[in-house]
C-alpha cells in the first residue's frame, strides 16, 4: 500500500494524538482550492461531524443505501457508488479498512485523521483526510445520510475528491470509474447504442453478458443518459433521467414456466434494480402493484428468486431494461486463484505509459492510431494462444487525466508465431475497439492458436500518461513487453544481420506417403519444423485430413528469420508426429536467391526424408514469403 502524496496514517494520528489537536490537511486544506478548480464559494464553511452531531458515528449497524441522499452540489453518482459496496461488505471494508478504529470515540482513539484505500494503474493507495467536511446552513452539500450521524460516505467521498484533485472534478468521472477505484476490478463499459438491438441473437448475448456477470457478483451500474437539463428529472414511468441505479439480480434460465408465461414470447429474464435515492416510483410491467406481482404467490416469488433485498429496488423484464436504459458499466472480479472453486483464469498485467520523445527513440511511444505513419511507435505487446483457440480478456485503465480530451483504444493484430522483436510493419489485424474518452477500454475476444501483438492507443498521436494492462486467459499466454527493434548488432565475434524473411506455410497438400494404411492415416498428426542457417522454428502439431488417399494439413504457420547469408535457403520440415517420436516423412526449401521484396505464393515440391533417400514424392508445400535488405523492414 502506498502512501498517497506520501501521508502516513500511523505516523500523522501517533502525532496528533500526542499533540492533542486535530487533525488538519494541509495537502486538501478546508477551503475553496479543495473544493472547485473553476469558481469560488464563500458561503461555503467547514465543519467536522462532532460539530454536526451529538453521537457521530462512521458507520452505523446495518446502513443500507436507502439512507444515503445526494447534495445539491453532488456529482450525482456518488451515492450509486456507496449502494454498490455495501451490497459486498468485503469491498466497503476494503475502501474503509479498520472501521471499527476509525470511529469517533475515544476507545478508537479519534484525532480528526480518516483513511481510505483506492486503487490506481496497478497500485493501491492509501489516502488520508481531515474530517471537516463543507456544509451551507450547517448541512453537508455532498453525500450524506438520513441517518444524520453516519458519515463514512461523506468522508469517502472527501477522500475520493482529493485522490482525483477536488470535489469539482467528480463532475468530469463517472461511477464506472469509481467502481474500479475502490475495488482493482475490471471496467466493461456498455453503450447500447453500439448494438443492433433489433437482432434477437444480439439481445440474446447481452441478456447473457449481464447474467452471467451477476452470477460472478461483478458490480453493475446502470443509466440513461440525457443532457444536462434532464438531469434527475423523472419520465412517466417514474424512471429518473441521468441518475445511476444499482444492478442488483439478474434472473432468467431457471424462471419457472408460470413466470415465462408472464414475460410472453421471447422475454429472457427479470432484472433487479435498486433506486440510490432511496425510493421507488417505477411503475412499468413487473412493478410491485402490477398484475404479475399480484398473482404469483410469496411462495413463488421465493422459488423463483423475485424478491426484495432493500426498500429502493423494483423489477424489470429484459426488454424495458433495454428500452430504458442506454449505458451498463460492469465492474468484473476475475477469478485468478487456483485453490478456488470456480473457474479460474491466468493473469498477466503491465503497467505502461504512452511517452513523448526524441523520434525513433525508445521513448517515443505516443504513436497515435493504426492510420498515422507513427501508429507503431506505440508500447507493444506480445501474447501467444497455444490451443486451437482460447478467450481472452484484456483490459486497458489509464490514470484518468485528461480523459475527456484523449481517446483511448486496442488494437491487436496476428504476427509471426517466433516473434522476438517490436513490429515494423502492420500485420494482420484480428480485432479492434473504437475510440472512446473513457478511461478504460474492454475486449473479449476468441482468438485463434498463434502470436498476436497488442497496441494500446490513442486516437491522436502526441499524448503522455500511464496505463494498466491486465490479460486473462484459461491458459497462460506468455505475455511479454516488446521492446527491442532488431536483434542486436554484430560483436567482433559475429557477423551482422543482412537480411530479412517474412515466411508464412498455409499447408500441405496431396501428400502420398508409402506404406499409408487407413487407420494411420485416420489419425495422422503432423508439425513443421523450418531451419534458416542456425535458427530453427517446431510448430504446434495440427491434424491431417484424409483427401481421396492422399493427406491435407492446414498449419497456418508464421516465422520471422534474420539471415545473414543471401544464399542460403529456408528449409521446412514435414513431421509425423508423435507424443514420444516424431518422424519426418517430407521436407520443401525455398531458395534464398528466389525471396524478394515483393510477396510470393509458391507451391513447392516434396522429397522424402532422409532414410528414403531424399526421393521426390508426390504432394506440395504451400508457401508464401517475402524479404527485405533493411532488417527493420518488418
Amino acid at each position: 500500500m502506498t502512501a498517497f502524496r506520501n501521508q502516513k496514517y500511523k505516523d500523522l494520528k501517533k502525532k496528533h494524538l500526542a499533540s492533542g489537536e486535530l487533525f488538519v490537511d494541509s495537502e486538501f486544506p478546508p477551503n475553496n482550492k479543495s473544493l472547485f478548480f473553476s469558481q469560488v464559494d464563500n458561503s461555503i464553511e467547514w465543519r467536522r461531524p462532532k460539530e454536526l452531531s451529538k453521537i457521530p458515528r462512521l458507520l452505523v449497524e446495518n446502513s443500507t443505501s436507502d439512507d444515503y441522499v445526494e447534495g445539491p452540489t453532488g456529482a450525482g453518482w456518488f451515492g450509486s457508488t456507496c449502494c454498490a459496496l455495501l451490497s459486498d461488505k468485503k469491498l466497503l471494508f476494503k475502501v474503509l479498512p479498520d472501521y471499527k478504529k476509525q470511529e469517533f470515540t475515544d476507545e478508537s482513539q479519534y484525532a480528526g485523521i480518516f483513511k481510505f484505500s483506492f486503487w490506481s494503474v496497478g497500485e493501491w493507495f492509501e489516502v488520508v483526510v481531515d474530517d471537516s467536511l463543507p456544509v451551507k446552513d450547517n448541512k453537508l452539500i455532498y453525500l450524506h445520510t438520513e441517518a444524520k450521524n453516519e458519515y463514512w460516505g461523506a468522508l469517502c467521498q472527501k477522500a475520493y475528491a482529493k485522490f482525483i484533485g477536488d470535489y469539482e472534478s467528480m463532475n468530469m468521472t463517472n461511477a464506472s470509474n469509481a467502481l474500479v477505484d475502490f475495488t482493482g476490478g475490471v471496467a466493461q463499459p456498455i453503450s447500447f447504442e453500439d448494438y443492433d438491438l433489433l437482432s434477437t441473437e444480439v439481445r440474446q448475448e447481452i441478456f447473457k453478458m449481464l447474467f452471467e456477470a451477476s452470477q460472478n457478483k461483478s458490480l453493475m451500474i446502470v443509466r440513461k443518459q440525457c443532457s444536462a437539463e434532464e438531469k434527475l428529472t423523472t419520465s412517466s414511468d417514474g424512471l429518473y433521467n441521468g441518475l445511476n441505479y444499482f444492478v442488483s439480480s439478474v434472473l432468467g434460465p431457471n424462471l419457472e414456466s408460470k413466470v415465462k408465461d408472464y414475460l410472453g414470447k421471447n422475454k429472457l429474464g427479470l432484472i433487479r434494480v435498486r433506486n440510490p435515492l432511496g425510493n421507488k416510483e417505477w411503475n412499468g410491467k413487473w412493478n410491485e402493484q402490477s398484475e404479475p406481482m399480484k398473482q404469483l404467490s410469496p411462495k413463488e416469488k421465493q422459488k423463483n428468486g423475485i424478491l426484495y433485498s432493500n426498500d429502493s429496488e423494483f423489477w424489470m423484464d429484459f426488454d424495458e431494461f433495454l428500452d430504458k436504459f442506454t449505458n451498463v458499466d460492469i465492474c468484473h472480479f476475475l477469478n485468478t486463484s487456483f485453490f478456488s472453486a470456480g473457474k479460474s483464469l491466468n493473469e498477466t498485467a503491465f503497467k505502461g505509459e504512452w511517452s513523448i520523445g526524441a523520434a525513433g527513440t525508445k521513448k517515443d511511444r505516443s504513436g497515435g492510431n493504426e492510420t498515422q505513419k507513427t501508429f507503431l511507435n506505440n508500447p507493444q505487446y506480445l501474447f501467444e494462444i497455444s490451443n486451437v483457440k482460447d478467450d481472452v480478456i484484456i483490459s486497458l485503465e489509464t490514470s484518468g487525466k485528461d480523459m475527456n480530451e484523449r481517446a483511448i483504444g486496442l488494437h491487436i493484430m496476428r504476427v509471426a508465431d517466433n516473434q522476438k522483436y517490436r513490429i515494423n510493419d502492420k500485420g494482420e489485424t484480428v480485432f479492434k475497439t473504437t475510440f472512446n474518452k473513457l478511461r478504460s477500454a474492454y475486449v473479449k475476444e476468441t482468438f485463434k492458436r498463434g502470436c498476436y501483438i497488442l497496441i494500446p492507443c490513442t486516437e491522436a498521436a502526441g499524448f503522455a500518461g500511464e496505463f494498466y494492462l491486465r490479460l486473462y486467459s484459461s491458459a497462460k499466454l506468455n505475455a511479454k513487453s516488446m521492446n527491442d527493434i532488431v536483434p542486436t548488432k554484430a560483436t567482433c565475434c559475429s557477423k551482422p544481420y543482412n537480411f530479412i524473411t517474412r515466411l508464412r506455410i498455409k499447408q500441405v497438400e496431396n501428400m502420398d506417403l508409402p506404406d499409408m494404411t487407413k487407420a494411420r492415416m485416420d489419425n495422422f498428426m503432423t508439425n513443421l519444423l523450418i531451419k534458416s542457417e542456425k535458427e530453427k522454428f517446431e510448430s504446434i502439431p495440427v491434424k491431417a485430413k484424409e483427401n481421396s488417399g492422399k493427406l491435407d494439413a492446414e498449419y497456418d504457420t508464421r516465422c520471422i528469420f534474420y539471415r545473414k547469408k543471401f544464399t542460403e535457403p529456408i528449409i521446412i520440415q514435414v513431421f509425423e508426429y508423435g507424443r514420444i517420436r516424431s518422424n519426418i516423412v517430407a521436407e520443401g526449401q525455398i531458395e534464398g536467391r528466389d525471396i524478394k521484396e515483393e510477396i510470393q505464393e509458391k507451391s513447392l515440391e516434396l522429397i522424402s526424408g532422409e532414410k528414403q533417400g531424399f526421393k521426390k514424392i508426390p504432394g506440395n508445400l504451400v508457401v508464401e514469403f517475402s524479404g527485405s535488405d533493411d532488417i527493420t523492414a518488418y
